[in-house]
């Protein structure tokens, strides 16, 4: 995982498998790998790294064309989900300890505070939408 380096396991769900299963045996995929962003093979970790991060800057960069055309009001990239899941996760009353396991914090303040910076991100949203409908009824 990104900046910890950790690796993590986690049980593929019936819905993600169905995903998945759109992707087996597509015609650019390349041996070991779901999707066809990176097509060499035979890489040492290092060389995997390095086409992983330029495959990511390029997937960002299309997310960005996407959310300009539907018109989307906030950044949408790779790391963006983390935010989405946790936000998702801690809105769903799901434990701190099982939030930062599943990011793969270190400990328990990392997390709160991942968390502390999206409650500061939904106060200003809130704030804003509060200023904006001054006045309607």
């Amino acid at each position: 995982m990104g900046k910890n380096g950790k690796e993590k396991n986690i049980r593929l769900t019936e819905p993600a498998k169905k995903i998945l299963k759109n992707y087996k045996g597509h015609p650019g995929s390349i041996e070991n790998f779901i999707f066809p962003i990176i097509q060499q093979k035979n890489l040492t970790e290092l060389g995997l790294k390095k086409k992983a991060g330029s495959a990511n800057v390029v997937v960002n960069r299309d997310l960005k064309k996407i959310q300009k055309l539907a018109d989307i009001g906030i950044n949408i990239s790779f790391h963006i989900s983390r935010h989405s899941f946790a936000r998702w996760a801690n809105d769903k009353g799901l434990s701190i300890e099982f939030i930062g396991k599943t990011l793969a914090h270190s400990d328990r303040a990392t997390t709160e505070q991942y968390l502390n910076s999206l409650s500061e991100y939904d106060a200003d949203s809130e704030l804003e939408q509060l200023i904006n409908s001054r006045g309607k009824k």
